[in-house]
């Protein structure tokens, strides 16, 4: 095992034994993950799934929670689908990149006998038997990782749970361009790399797009605006994703379009969704923290990825100084 991974798992010895003794304890294990689920929960998700059903095939384990418009049939296969009398037997639930219980697809959580967490989000929650925290971790990913190795001594966690976590953590991670890559996040991607991973098909599952993509990117690039300090943000409302075909899960993945651009330190996404009555907000920076910004617009996440909601558009105005400001402060900070 790498030094790195072998240094980190010693730091978290206690609460990876004692999710290992939960996993050993329940025949039945349900992993849960966040609703508009990302590269990292799915991932994560699935690379744990596939370690403990090949680790332990005589046991009932499963993934649950809403499809992914963007990466369900593409990256990723559907997630299973449980009736609600599953959930009146006895098992584990196991809850990764998500702590805040409003935020988990699929509330049936909190029907399990007991509950393991692993995230790398802030949280102040206390619903859960055992909870593996590390806010500085590049990814979910990056700690189960971890974990599965330190289970295995070193030795291979399987193909399958090595592809899942391998695109968990590049996509957390920016494929390795956020601050949070750290040596841990290099070890574990060569570490995963060695399970036979082929990253050309891996990344064409991560980011390969279709004709309608082209459509989505014109749109963006004829509507996007740009802040006084140079952030740039797009709205799409209902009536613009119907005029280009696409879903409410689609849209906000667009916001990559506006990564790399010379001189813009932020840029942001924000969509309607018509269900909900709201507008979603992804947030992505490439130095300039972001998370305070999403935290005062209901949400939260990570310095240089976050998202939030607006309840109107009579909100971006405000939302877009926020940006701004944030800009300023930095920019200011750095002098």
């Amino acid at each position: 095992m790498n030094k790195n991974i072998k240094k980190y798992a010693k730091l978290h010895k206690n609460e990876f034994n004692q999710i290992q003794k939960l996993i050993k304890k329940y025949d039945k294990m349900v992993v849960f993950r966040h609703v508009s689920p990302d590269f990292d929960a799915i991932g994560t998700q699935l690379g744990l799934v596939n370690y403990l059903k090949q680790k332990y095939p005589f046991k009932e384990i499963h993934a649950v929670g809403e499809d992914s418009v963007q990466l369900t049939g593409f990256t990723f296969p559907p997630m299973d689908i449980l009736e609600d009398s599953w959930f009146e037997q006895e098992f584990l639930a196991i809850i990764v990149d998500v702590s805040d219980p409003k935020r988990i697809s699929d509330e049936r959580f909190n029907k399990a006998k007991e509950i393991a967490v692993i995230d790398h989000h802030p949280n102040s929650e206390t619903f859960s038997t055992i909870n593996c925290t590390d806010t500085a971790a590049a990814a979910a990913g990056e700690i189960v990782a971890s974990m599965l190795y330190y289970f295995e001594k070193g030795t291979s966690i399987g193909y399958h749970a090595a592809r899942n976590l391998y695109i968990a953590i590049a996509g957390d991670s920016g494929r390795f361009q956020y601050s949070s890559t750290t040596s841990l996040t290099f070890a574990l991607a060569q570490q995963l790399i060695d399970e036979g991973l082929v990253l050309p098909e891996i990344y064409s599952a991560m980011y390969e797009e279709d004709i309608k993509s082209l459509n989505i990117t014109k749109k963006l690039l004829e509507n996007y605006k740009v802040t006084e300090h140079n952030a740039i943000y797009y709205v799409l409302t209902n009536e613009d994703q119907q005029e280009i075909g696409i879903e409410q899960g689609e849209a906000k993945g667009f916001v990559h379009t506006f990564a790399g651009i010379r001189n813009v330190p932020i840029w942001s996404s924000i969509t309607e969704d018509i269900e909900k009555g709201c507008f979603w907000v992804s947030i992505r920076s490439k130095v300039i923290p972001v998370n305070k910004i999403a935290e005062k617009w209901r949400g939260g996440g990570h310095d240089q990825a976050a998202g939030c909601k607006l309840l109107s558009l009579d909100e971006v105005p405000a939302f877009a100084k926020d940006l701004d400001d944030a800009i300023v402060e930095w920019n200011r900070n750095q002098k």
